[in-house]
């Protein structure tokens, strides 16, 4: 056989490799398609497109989960954890460099900010998929 770096067993893909993903996934689909609209006029803007872009992620990635569920049978538990906790999950790390985002793009100085948010989100999504992944032996958000 051959070495494949982009292996990862199941906990080093939920806790670390998923949260990195889906925070720079949603990041960029704020930076590159929202940020620069005239419609994103004030601060809190960052966190209202944050965690638009978050729900819609979070609602994508559900159906899929839900599609799995249905095949396992295990329908009531996954529709239980992926919208009592998963739903509000993304949309709080996502609010987390959304703020930040939202206050570079009147300060143009704090792009340390945005970057120290962005990872401050990730490390979030990691430890809640952490505590999915221990405690409920689920996959997290």
């Amino acid at each position: 056989g051959y070495l494949n770096p982009f292996s990862f067993d199941e906990f080093t893909y939920v806790v670390i490799v998923a949260p990195i993903f889906e925070e720079f996934l949603k990041f960029m689909v704020v930076y590159l398609f929202i940020f620069r609209l005239k419609e994103f006029d004030e601060p809190m803007d960052g966190i209202i497109y944050a965690v638009s872009v978050a729900l819609g992620f979070a609602s994508i990635e559900n159906a899929f989960y839900m599609y799995n569920a249905h095949k396992n049978n295990v329908v009531e538990f996954t529709f239980v954890v992926r919208s009592l906790l998963t739903v509000p999950g993304h949309a709080l790390f996502s609010s987390i460099w959304g703020y930040a985002l939202g206050i570079f793009k009147f300060n143009p100085d704090k792009n340390r900010f945005v970057v120290t948010s962005l990872f401050s989100g990730m490390l979030c999504h990691a430890i809640f998929n952490y505590l999915c992944f221990v405690h409920y032996g689920v996959k997290g958000g």
